[in-house]
């Protein structure tokens, strides 16, 4: 079935007009100016057809990236050990300590974080820290050697091509470089620490050394809180021991010198108040000297952080709180001094209503303080929060020791407070004590002296030697839960792995190159790509070259009656091949397509020169005489004349003695080889091709010519190039477009077919010509076809032949 203009529009859905007013084809799923669905993006069945077409070459890929990969992994790579070891670190639990019974024992641990657990984050920076990869490294140095004498790995320079020694600096970055610190997520607490090397050995030692170090950075760090709380209180012990040899000797000499023992009762009261009110405000002192250590202490940590900070806020303690801080510092002292009073109240508090109602006022005091303190806090953290980008752990670090430095001066205000209220207190009883007689007032003030120093020191050295046994007995967070392991197995490279991947690559590599090859390539190299321009395939001829290399040794010309008849000629000259059998298809296809209509005249066009229309069209006609036709051949191709070459005729006369010497058509056209073939030649070449092919004289010849011929065979030059033909296609009954495999490109057979619709022709089909199997980007079940169908047809062939030997 042949497809015209109006077949070929209604066959698409729908049409577009262009400028002239013609319409041609647009949207169907197959039309050469269509867009693929999106399920045929993905088009398994050429992918299979890809794989079967070139196994051979993707089987040489797969074999080439496989051995390389198996060489370079087997023989090259150097085989990388991991050691892997386990601790807990517990920051959360609190450590008690029979040191921090007591205000003073509250303070040294408040200042000196006795008996407190560390942060998590605090714990996994000391792992990770520079001052534990520098511990390691000094180990390693010293060691430099395994038990078999070989240098470890990570002192080369370059393992295992320079076994030059590296700085003890550039070892300490590749310690903390390949150490891994990793969480357990389900337990944080739960610490991985991880070494990878090329020794098994060193990969073992160095995880182990790292847990080690660890451990001793971690027990000495809290030694050394511990340790300073116990220098602070020894210089304490000495001091306050010195001061009570000197009141004891004072009072001693004073008794035997004034011969004076006792003191009468109202000047004992004066002198144990003003004892107790000095006692307080020695104790005060003391703690206020241990408050200043430790602001100093944490100033310095801050500042090494952030410079500057801890000046920035400072300030801000005295005059939010120090009203309050001052009302409950009387307060105190007044309960101090009626507890001294009246001894019993220690015991039984409640029953003075005077002591509940002092008691009650410090209750709220203290939560207002802390209420106040608490805000003071949090706007602090704010504000630390907008000077700068902090992050992670050293943010967390700097707020814990901004926090515990407000908190000491806030209590630095408060025993201040206090001790401001207790000097005015004892200057007050002074005062009082002044009018005591001289003898009486001196053996008061060396009793207080005594008295007020045994207090203090007892206190002292009592918390001294709990430090003392505190510091001892002091031991890192971590708790080892496994050393490392000594690895028996590599973990890089994973050979397997990467053979098996290098294999895939090499199969999927080549099948991507070919895909991506196919889909930029812009030619006719299938039948499906054809079929795709909705018109007939009406024959697909094979390849002539191998049939005529092997029948005719590459001769051009075979002598046939005296004539030089070309060895494209197959129909004729070789008739039981499969290109006969394929040129004979095409005579039935053409002739059966329109059985309502007569092909009398067909016209044969290509899209390009040299893309075997002439042969087509000849074999064409060597067909339909077969079938009894009577054939006769016009060349139009006035540019490039063939037909006659085919045959072995002479080129004139022809069309252009006909059109201008008056020579009648039986006077020129020519008998061939084949009986019932005739040719009249294009004749000598004329100055102007198109103007002939436009020519009332042309077309009135070939109409003339008609009715003695069963078929007119025309063949002109290619529509794609020239439109030389154009104005034949109006006397013709059918238009025989030809394509060359590889060679005809889709742009140019789709302008071609554009074209030829647009001046309404009666496309009757196309055939491919060159057909190559092996070179076909079919479908492999539509190539296996064509493949499958030369082999049966050569057997067959055979056997007819040896039927015929017989």
């Amino acid at each position: 079935m042949s497809i015209n203009s109006r077949d070929y529009m209604s066959t698409n859905g729908h049409s577009h007009a262009n400028s002239n007013g013609t319409s041609f084809g647009n949207g169907h799923k197959n039309s050469p100016f269509s867009v693929p669905n999106a399920g045929e993006l993905i088009d398994y069945k050429r992918f299979y057809s890809i794989i079967k077409r070139h196994k051979k070459l993707i089987f040489f890929f797969v074999i080439i990236a496989t051995g390389i990969s198996y060489y370079l992994t087997y023989y090259y790579l150097k085989p990388v050990y991991k050691s892997e070891g386990t601790i807990v670190i517990s920051p959360a639990q609190k450590q008690g300590s029979s040191s921090t019974n007591g205000e003073l024992g509250d303070l040294i641990s408040s200042t000196y974080g006795i008996g407190a657990g560390s942060s998590l984050a605090k714990e996994i920076e000391i792992l990770r820290s520079r001052r534990l990869s520098r511990e390691v490294a000094q180990q390693v140095m010293e060691m430099k050697r395994k038990p078999n004498g070989s240098l470890y790995p990570i002192l080369w320079k370059n393992y295992p091509v320079d076994s030059t020694m590296i700085s003890s600096k550039r070892l300490v970055g590749k310690i903390r470089g390949g150490l891994e610190i990793e969480q357990d997520k389900a337990e944080p607490e739960v610490i991985k620490i991880s070494y990878e090397s090329y020794s098994p050995y060193e990969a073992n030692r160095l995880v182990n050394m790292v847990i080690n170090a660890y451990s001793d950075l971690s027990t000495k760090e809290r030694r050394a809180m511990a340790h300073s709380a116990v220098e602070f209180l020894g210089s304490e012990k000495q001091r306050v021991k010195s001061r009570l040899n000197e009141a004891e000797t004072n009072l001693s000499n004073f008794m035997n010198k004034e011969k004076v023992v006792k003191l009468d009762t109202q000047t004992d009261e004066l002198v144990k108040t003003l004892s107790d009110l000095e006692s307080q405000r020695q104790a005060l002192k003391v703690k206020l000297v241990a408050i200043n250590s430790a602001i100093d202490n944490y100033q310095k940590q801050i500042a090494s952080i952030r410079p500057g900070l801890s000046e920035q806020y400072s300030d801000a303690i005295a005059p939010t709180i120090s009203g309050y801080q001052y009302r409950l510092a009387d307060l105190e002292t007044e309960k101090l001094l009626l507890v001294s009073k009246h001894p019993y109240l220690k015991r039984n508090p409640n029953s003075a209503p005077e002591l509940k109602n002092i008691n009650d006022q410090i209750t709220v005091l203290k939560d207002e303080i802390k209420k106040l303190t608490g805000n003071l806090l949090k706007q602090s953290d704010k504000y630390i929060g907008f000077l700068g980008s902090t992050d992670g752990n050293i943010a967390s670090e700097l707020i814990d020791l901004h926090k515990k430095l407000l908190q000491l001066k806030i209590e630095k205000s408060q025993e201040e407070a206090q001790s401001k209220v207790l000097d005015e207190r004892l200057a007050s009883y002074k005062t009082a004590f002044d009018k005591v007689p001289a003898n009486m007032i001196q053996l008061a003030r060396l009793k207080r002296k005594v008295s007020m120093n045994e207090q203090l020191y007892t206190t002292i050295s009592r918390q001294a030697s709990d430090m003392a046994l505190w510091e001892q007995t002091q031991s890192g967070l971590g708790q080892v839960v496994d050393y490392g392991n000594l690895p028996t197995k590599p973990v890089k490279p994973q050979k397997e792995l990467i053979v098996f991947l290098s294999f895939i690559l090499g199969f999927l590599f080549p099948i991507g190159f070919l895909l991506i090859k196919e889909s930029l390539n812009t030619h006719i190299n299938s039948v499906e790509k054809l079929r795709k321009r909705n018109l007939p395939v009406l024959s697909v001829i094979p390849d002539m070259k191998p049939i005529i290399k092997k029948t005719f040794s590459k001769r051009q010309k075979v002598d046939i009656h005296n004539k030089k008849v070309s060895s494209y000629l197959l129909t004729l000259l070789n008739t039981l091949s499969p290109v006969a059998e394929s040129f004979r298809r095409l005579q039935s296809n053409v002739v059966y397509s329109q059985p309502d209509d007569v092909l009398n005249t067909i016209l044969v066009t290509s899209s390009n020169k040299e893309e075997g229309k002439t042969t087509l069209l000849t074999n064409f006609a060597v067909a339909l005489a077969e079938a009894g036709k009577k054939v006769l051949i016009i060349d139009c191709d006035f540019r490039r004349p063939g037909v006659h070459s085919v045959f072995g005729l002479p080129s004139t006369p022809g069309i252009m003695e006909i059109l201008f010497d008056g020579l009648r058509p039986e006077e020129v056209i020519q008998h061939t080889v084949v009986p019932e073939i005739f040719v009249l030649s294009s004749g000598r070449i004329p100055p102007n091709p198109a103007s002939i092919n436009r020519s009332v004289k042309l077309r009135e010849l070939i109409n003339s010519l008609k009715e003695d011929y069963d078929h007119v065979l025309i063949d002109t030059p290619p529509y794609g190039l020239i439109t030389d033909a154009a104005p034949l296609l109006k006397i013709t009954d059918g238009v025989l477009l030809v394509v060359k495999f590889g060679q005809t490109r889709e742009a140019d057979l789709d302008h071609t077919i554009e074209n030829l619709l647009r001046t309404r022709a009666n496309i009757v089909g196309t055939a491919m010509m060159a057909f190559n199997h092996k070179k076909s980007t079919d479908y492999y079940f539509n190539n296996e076809y064509y493949r499958h169908g030369y082999k049966s047809y050569k057997s067959y062939h055979n056997k007819y032949k040896e039927k015929v030997k017989a």
